[in-house]
Order: structure tokens, then C-alpha cells, then sequence
């Protein structure tokens, strides 16, 4: 009855309309994730129940009819504009697709113009320990190329080109030459594949690699000399091993494709020696990786994001893992999801539903190797993301995006089998449009206008969203009239991040060792709004011009833009030793946050800083921030003592007091704390938030 139930449910078109309508539904109904959730998951285990128990073939149609002498299902225009229609996406709209870089992006850009200046073997980078090969990369792009956007944002869009062919071969070798097509087809149009080649961050090297280490792979698995097994053997280990360098994921096709090797082949007596080179290869290629994880301390950022940190419960770790799971296709459990769609899942709902009509295939011959491998596959590569707890970030398992691509492949062969043979062409190509028009516009989201290829009605894409950006804006056209200036970025806390400092690099002498210093008709300042007054004093010619653009309770942040006298030259110029030294302490700061050791050595090195400051108030109150960044132990001593130094030798300013109220409040100094609030209160100008936390906590109305 339960086979009967299955060969009835197992109708192509009505499992494609069901599926269609279910992940319609739940990616986009206004109702509450956990309600959906739970109708996810009834939906599949209803599936995988009625698909498991249904009768199992030796072959299902989608691969019988697909096979490698059957003629082409689709027509050579049509994948010729596919492959355009793969690289025009890709490129369209390269630097204006988003207005601004992601914090996350600006940091490989920060560290690559710090290897211009300074080249380093550090291995991994960022709190994130991430491997340097795409920061290694970016370097040239910076040293070579001017436009900062273009350096972030070209990268991705190359890679994930050549994935897009790549990809496509590597499925060539598996699969007969129809199935590879429309696999293909996917890569080239689906918004995951699209998505990643908009992002300049590690993960954007794993797809690549993976398709390259696949292709290595089935050239061993097909060679016949023991020469070229020994060679495609050694050749796949070292890649995979180099592969160590792209991205933490990346472990996740090591283990799978490791496990693979050893597996027991057609001709017995060449697994092992190979496997054995393979082994060793592969441990060449990761001895940089081995030797860092050691000498730097890896694997602090993972227990942080894991259970094991104690940080997170065990309901926020279910929560999480879960919705790796139902992001795929609908949505998640839980906020945030970085790098993922907004609205919707990483499948729209017709690329979802072929993916439930190719696992429903893949479940009638669930006892052939190739299947077993697949599955395996997918549990492996979505371990780096469901073993994390803190929150939900799909570059952790891009690793999984091919595989979850060929299984829509597979679901799309299987509708084409169930209509009569030349009839299928045109139902595919209608149905692959519109899955493609879905994902286009589910990109388009992410546009600074609301869409992709056609702006959204009332957008406004020049709308800035950052404080940084806000300042870009104002520098650009100075930067256009009177050439490159001093953008003294540096004076920020690591808070404000680095967008600007990477997006200003080619007109800003102060990083670009290119640009000569002494030529500089203008300087700019960025800092916290109410040292502006003092600053004016200070330069009478100056412009200074807010660019927070939503409220915070240190006032905010302004920009100043200096024209560069004689009777000031002498100042600005003076200034630029102590900006390199804060440059320093940046790159220091942002590599050290999981090392112990590494940080309390920073902070005793601190005080050497000290000589650059030469008595100026300025600089003598960034410094005192600075220094207020840093914090060890369950004491605040060490912070309070920074803001009361730069109170002291600097400018006595609002945002010091009420910073100084803060680190009193946490360290369980009431008294203190509310003395400092009401010093904050009583400064002129005051844009904390000072007042209101006298009147919160104390009901004082000042």
C-alpha cells in the first residue's frame, strides 16, 4: 500500500506543483518563523517518508533518458545566451550593485593596503582567524589598480565566473552531457552562484576550489598509466591542501574528498600507494596552515561560536542549526542570516521544488554508490554550519551550493522525462526564465535601488547608510577639485570600522606611500563630533559637516576638511607619524582578538606609543580612547584610567565624560559614574545621551 501511495504521490508535474506551492507559501506569508518551521518540517518528513518507502529502481528516468548518445534536450542558442547572460550578470553594475562595502569586506581591503606597505607571512587574519589568500590577492589588485570599489568587488565577479564553467566541466565528468547543461543553466542564473560573486570575503575561493579539486579527482579516478595515477594523485592532494588557504569550510571538501580516496576501487592494488601520495601531497600543501595554526593559536573563533564557548543555549544552538537548514529554501529561524537573501531562501520556490523532485529521484536508487556519496556529501559539508551557535552565516556552508544545484538539475530532467519527447524544450525554458527572474529580482534586493536590472519606483540608491559613506561623500569632490589630501582615518575606534579608510586609498596620501604627503592642498578628520569646535579653533579655514546618520549616544561622528596653509602644514604634517602608529595598532588590534598572549603584549607595548603624541590635546584625547579599547580581567581600572589621562592632557569634551560615566557604571562605581554623567550634562556643546541616563537611573532632570 505504502509503494502503491508512493508510485501515485510520485508524479513529476503534481510533486513539482506541490513543492511549488508549499515554498511559495512559506517564504512568503507574513507568518511567525516558528509556525513555519514546523510546517517545514512536516512537509519533509512527509517526502523523505512516502519517498523512502516507494518502490527503488535500478536507474531513475531522469538519468536513463539523459544518457550520453541521446540527442541535445537543449538547443545550442539557448546555452550560448545562457553562458553571456553568466558573465553579463556578473559584471553588470560592478561597483554601483551596492553603494558601500560591507565592514567585513573593508577588512580584506584594510589589511591588503597594509601588505603594500608591509608584507607579512601572518597566516590567519581578523577575530574570524581567516586563511590570507584572498587578502593576498586583493594586495596586487590595490597596488596595481586605482579604484578601491573596483579592487573589493572584482575578484568575486571573476571567481564566480569561472565557477560558472567550471563547475560545468567538473559535472561533465560525472554526468551525461544533458544533466551537466542544465546544471550549468543553474550556475549561471541562480542567485546563490550570483549572490557570492557579490561579496569580497574568504568564502568566494571555495566554490572554485571545489570544482577544480572534483575535476583533479575524476582525472585520477579515469587515468590508466600508473605515471598519470601517481601525478593526478599527487596534483589533487597538493590543491586540496593549498585549499587550506581560502577558507575555514574548506575543511569540511578536504574530509570529504580525503575519505574518498581511501575508498576501496574497481582495480584493487592502486588505492592505498596513491592514497598514501594523495596524504602526503595534501600535507604539503597545508604545512602553511599547520605551522600557523600552532604558532598563532587557531581555533579560538570556533569554540567562540560554538556551544563549547558556554555563550550560547542549547536552544539558540537548535534555533541555529536549524535554520541553515530551512534558509535553503524558504527563510530562517532565527536573525540574523548573514550573506543570505532578504525575504525568501537561498532556492526560490520553483529551483526549490526541482530540488524535491531530484531528491525524490535520487531516493529511488538511494543503494547505488554515486547516491550514497552524495548524500554523505551533504551532510559533510553542512557541518560548518550547523556545529555554530551564534548566528547564521551561509558562507560557512557554500561548500554545499554545487551539490544542492545538481539536485535541482536532476528534478528539472525529471519533469522534462515525464512530458513526450521535443516537448519538454519548451516547458524547461519557460520554467528556467521564470526561476531565473525570481532569483534576479530576489538579488535586486540587495541593490542600493531595490532591484537589479531596473530601479525600484521612489529608491533612492545615493541614500547613504553609513557614517562612513556619509564622509565619502563629502571627501570625493574635494578630492576631484584639488587631487589627492590627508584623510586621517586612523584617530576612530575599531567601532567605526575601516570602509573609509579603504574606499578613500586613492586619493589619500596618508595611506597611498604612492602620493607624496608634502603635496597636499587639503586634509580631512574624521572624529567624534564635539572635539569639532575645538578643532575649528584650531584650523579657522575648516568645514565640518555631521555624517552620523541616525542617533548614538556619544553624539555621533562629524568630517572635517582642512584647507592645507603654511601656518598649518607644520601641524597636519606632524600629525601623520601618530596616524601610522594608530594604523599599526588597527592591523595589530583586529588579528589578535582570540590570542591571549598576543594581547596582554599589546597592552603592555601601549604606553611606547605614548612619545608620538608631543603634548598635543588632540591627539592626547584619541589616544586616551584608544588606549580605553583595550580591557583584561574583571576590573575597568585600566579604561577609567585611559579617559581620566586623555580628560586631563586633552580636551575636556562631553563624549570623554559620559565614556567615563559608562566604564564607572559597569565597574560598579555609582557615585563616580553619576558624578562623570553630570560633568557630560553640564559641557557645552553635550550630544550624549548623558541626561537621559541621569534621568533614567537617578531621576535627576538635567
Amino acid at each position: 500500500m505504502k509503494k502503491l501511495i508512493f508510485r501515485e504521490f510520485y508524479s513529476p508535474p503534481a510533486l513539482f506543483v506541490l513543492s511549488t506551492a508549499v515554498l511559495s507559501f512559506l517564504s512568503f506569508a507574513a507568518w511567525d518563523p516558528a509556525a513555519k518551521g514546523v510546517l517545514f518540517f512536516v512537509f519533509l518528513a512527509t517526502f523523505f517518508y512516502l519517498a523512502w518507502k516507494g518502490r527503488e529502481v535500478k536507474s531513475p528516468p531522469a538519468i536513463t533518458v539523459l544518457q550520453e548518445e541521446g540527442p541535445p534536450v537543449l538547443p545550442a542558442w539557448f546555452l550560448a545566451a545562457v553562458g553571456f547572460t553568466a558573465v553579463f550578470l556578473r559584471f553588470f553594475k560592478l561597483t554601483s550593485f551596492r553603494s558601500w562595502p560591507s565592514a567585513d569586506e573593508a577588512l580584506q581591503g584594510f589589511f591588503a593596503i597594509n601588505l603594500i606597505h608591509q608584507w607579512s607571512w601572518h597566516f590567519f587574519y581578523t577575530s574570524g582567524q581567516h586563511p590570507p589568500l584572498l587578502i593576498w590577492a586583493l594586495q596586487w589588485f590595490f597596488r596595481f589598480f586605482k579604484p578601491p570599489l573596483f579592487n573589493l568587488w572584482f575578484l568575486p565577479a571573476l571567481l564566480s565566473t569561472i565557477f560558472v564553467f567550471l563547475g560545468y566541466l567538473a559535472a561533465r565528468q560525472f554526468f551525461p552531457k544533458n544533466l551537466s547543461a542544465i546544471f550549468g543553466c543553474l550556475l549561471a542564473t541562480a542567485f546563490w552562484p550570483l549572490d557570492f560573486g557579490r561579496f569580497c570575503v574568504q568564502g568566494i575561493w571555495v566554490p572554485v576550489f571545489e570544482a577544480a579539486a572534483f575535476l583533479g579527482w575524476d582525472s585520477f579516478l579515469k587515468a590508466k598509466e600508473k605515471t598519470a595515477q601517481a601525478l593526478w594523485a599527487a596534483g589533487l592532494g597538493l590543491l586540496v591542501g593549498i585549499g587550506t588557504w581560502t577558507f575555514t569550510s574548506w575543511m569540511a571538501v578536504v574530509f570529504f574528498i580525503t575519505l574518498g580516496m581511501f575508498y576501496p576501487p574497481k582495480r584493487p592494488g592502486r588505492n592505498w600507494a596513491h592514497a598514501a601520495l594523495y596524504l602526503l601531497f595534501l600535507f604539503l600543501g597545508a604545512v602553511p596552515w599547520i605551522m600557523a595554526a600552532y604558532l598563532e593559536k587557531f581555533g579560538g573563533y570556533l569554540v567562540g561560536v560554538s556551544m563549547l564557548s558556554g555563550f550560547f543555549s542549547w536552544k539558540e544552538q537548535v534555533l541555529t542549526s536549524f535554520s541553515y537548514l530551512t534558509n535553503l529554501f524558504w527563510g530562517t529561524l532565527r536573525e540574523p542570516v548573514s550573506y543570505g537573501p532578504s525575504g525568501g531562501g537561498m532556492l526560490n520556490p520553483v529551483l526549490g521544488a526541482f530540488f524535491f523532485l531530484g531528491a525524490a529521484e535520487l531516493c529511488r536508487c538511494r543503494h547505488h554508490p554515486p547516491v550514497k556519496a552524495m548524500g554523505l556529501a551533504s551532510v559533510i559539508f553542512l557541518l560548518p554550519g550547523i556545529l555554530s551557535s551564534d548566528h547564521v552565516e551561509m558562507f560557512r556552508i557554500i561548500q554545499l551550493m554545487p551539490l544542492l544545484l545538481l539536485v535541482s538539475a536532476l528534478g528539472f530532467a525529471a519533469l522534462l522525462n515525464s512530458f513526450a519527447p521535443g516537448r519538454g524544450k519548451g516547458v524547461f525554458i519557460l520554467l528556467f526564465c521564470l526561476s531565473s527572474l525570481l532569483d534576479l529580482v530576489h538579488l535586486g534586493k540587495a541593490s542600493p535601488d531595490g532591484s537589479f536590472l531596473f530601479p525600484s519606483p521612489g529608491a533612492n540608491p545615493t541614500q547613504a547608510r553609513d557614517e562612513n559613506e556619509v564622509a565619502y561623500q563629502w571627501l570625493r569632490p574635494v578630492a576631484q577639485k584639488l587631487g589627492p589630501g590627508l584623510v586621517f582615518t586612523d584617530f576612530l575606534l575599531l567601532s567605526h570600522g575601516h570602509t573609509l579608510s579603504v574606499a578613500s586609498y586613492h586619493f589619500n596620501a596618508l595611506d597611498n606611500y604612492s602620493l607624496d604627503t608634502a603635496r597636499a592642498q587639503w586634509a580631512a578628520i574624521v572624529t567624534n563630533v564635539h572635539y569639532a569646535p575645538l578643532l575649528l579653533k584650531r584650523f579657522p579655514g575648516s568645514q565640518w559637516h555631521p555624517i552620523t546618520p541616525y542617533p548614538v549616544e556619544d553624539g555621533g561622528s562629524v568630517v572635517g576638511i582642512i584647507p592645507v596653509t603654511p601656518q598649518d602644514q607644520g601641524v597636519l604634517l606632524s600629525w601623520i607619524p601618530v596616524a601610522r602608529y594608530f594604523h599599526r595598532l588597527s592591523v595589530e588590534a583586529e588579528n589578535m582578538m582570540n590570542n591571549d598572549v598576543e594581547y596582554r603584549q599589546a597592552m603592555e607595548r601601549l604606553p611606547l606609543g605614548y612619545a608620538f603624541l608631543q603634548n598635543d590635546p588632540f591627539l592626547e584625547s584619541c589616544y586616551g580612547e584608544w588606549v580605553a579599547q583595550y580591557h583584561e580581567g574583571s576590573s575597568l581600572n585600566w579604561n577609567i584610567e585611559a579617559i581620566q589621562g586623555a580628560l586631563q592632557k586633552g580636551y575636556r569634551t562631553a563624549n570623554l565624560y559620559y565614556k567615563l560615566g559608562n566604564f564607572y557604571y559597569w565597574n560598579r562605581e555609582p557615585d563616580k559614574a553619576k558624578q562623570a554623567y553630570f560633568m557630560a550634562a553640564r559641557c557645552r556643546p553635550n550630544y550624549t545621551n548623558a541626561g537621559q541616563v541621569l534621568s533614567r537611573l537617578w531621576g535627576v532632570r538635567k
